[in-house]
């Protein structure tokens, strides 16, 4: 029996943060299954990129200043439109803008830059922490996959986000990599901008990944 006042508030802390992660990694399976549901459907809409980025970026404003770091959205073009779902996109942005708090170091800014390459929409989040080896770059976006050292240790994270984030940017047609050297960790999402769900007919999403 613990009778230590301090060393029961230690363990209950404890137990309290194994309950969060648990109910967060419980939450993210939920997604990833119903993503994967040959009925999910996307809430298509005409968006502009960079207000879903704007938008995710507002919401992790308190993280951002736990850590002293600073955010920015930039961009070549104001109208940067898309087809796609509003919710899941600011989904994406806010799983890799929740990823750059997490590993990058204090101080430092988290950099969103959007463009436009003819008929696609490029996003890269940045951020300046510790770095992702190159041959982990595809593995990243794997289920529970936790990059080495210092990228996975004490995050609180389930290791589901990243998979999350790709599945949402296979169904809109789209493509999501990382590069990562000593200038910074760049997450690139590229989205087409006459994305048409009813023409690309994916199917199940494991029916697309069988696809690529």
């Amino acid at each position: 029996v613990v009778t230590d006042e301090e060393k029961k508030k230690e363990f209950l802390g404890r137990i309290q943060r194994e309950c969060n992660g648990m109910e967060r990694l419980v939450s993210d399976l939920l997604i990833l299954s119903r993503m994967q549901n040959p009925d999910y459907q996307l809430e298509m809409e005409v968006l502009n990129v960079i207000a879903v980025a704007q938008d995710a970026m507002r919401g992790i404003r308190i993280l951002m200043a736990e850590k002293q770091m600073q955010g920015s959205v930039d961009f070549e073009d104001a109208c940067s439109l898309i087809k796609g779902d509003y919710d899941r996109i600011r989904q994406v942005f806010t799983i890799l803008l929740q990823n750059a708090v997490k590993y990058g170091e204090k101080g430092t800014e988290i950099h969103v830059y959007i463009k436009r390459q003819e008929h696609t929409i490029i996003a890269e989040v940045t951020d300046h922490g510790s770095v992702i080896p190159e041959e982990e770059w595809d593995q990243v976006f794997e289920k529970f996959y936790r990059v080495e050292q210092s990228r996975s240790t004490n995050t609180g994270g389930t290791g589901l986000g990243l998979a999350i984030a790709k599945n949402i940017v296979d169904m809109h047609g789209g493509t999501i990599g990382v590069t990562s050297d000593l200038n910074g960790t760049v997450f690139t999402v590229k989205l087409k901008v006459d994305f048409d769900i009813n023409r690309e007919n994916f199917g199940s999403l494991e029916d697309h990944h069988e696809a690529i």
